[in-house]
């Protein structure tokens, strides 16, 4: 692999991570909203089973994938450092590097793991307490 198609991977790898996170934000955020927003009638635990699975199965599948990610853009980060440290890089590129990839914070795979057990968990509670509570919806007609 050349010099130029490790840092082309590098920024792969830290787009396929935003990409990641914005999906699962998405989803997030998005089911929460859909969630919150139907009507709840007596077969909704059913239905707040089969969602519940589905997120999980999806949660699951995401948090490996930004774990890859991570762990690919952790590895292929300390490689380019190490190369901008060595009398072969060129002054200008190491430069260039310094102050392209030693500014990026890596996350590591801990902050990753804790961050998607936080949000998967508070979907979770939302979608199970607005099933067993489900907001009150006035019946009063205001003119």
């Amino acid at each position: 692999m050349t010099f130029e198609e490790l840092v082309k991977f590098y920024f792969d790898r830290l787009h396929a991570t935003q990409e990641l996170w914005g999906a699962y934000l998405t989803v997030l955020l998005g089911l929460v909203a859909f969630w919150g927003g139907i009507k709840h009638t007596p077969k909704s635990i059913i239905a707040a089973l089969f969602v519940s699975s589905g997120f999980i199965s999806f949660a699951v599948v995401n948090d490996l994938a930004l774990e890859r990610a991570q762990t690919a853009q952790n590895k292929v980060q300390q490689v380019i450092v190490q190369y901008a440290d060595t009398p072969a890089s060129k002054l200008a590129v190491n430069e260039v590097l310094r102050s392209v990839v030693n500014p990026t914070p890596v996350s590591t795979l801990w902050s990753v793991r804790w961050f998607h057990a936080f949000g998967d968990t508070g979907v979770l509670i939302a979608i199970w307490w607005l099933t067993l509570y489900p907001p009150r919806v006035s019946t009063a007609h205001h003119p």
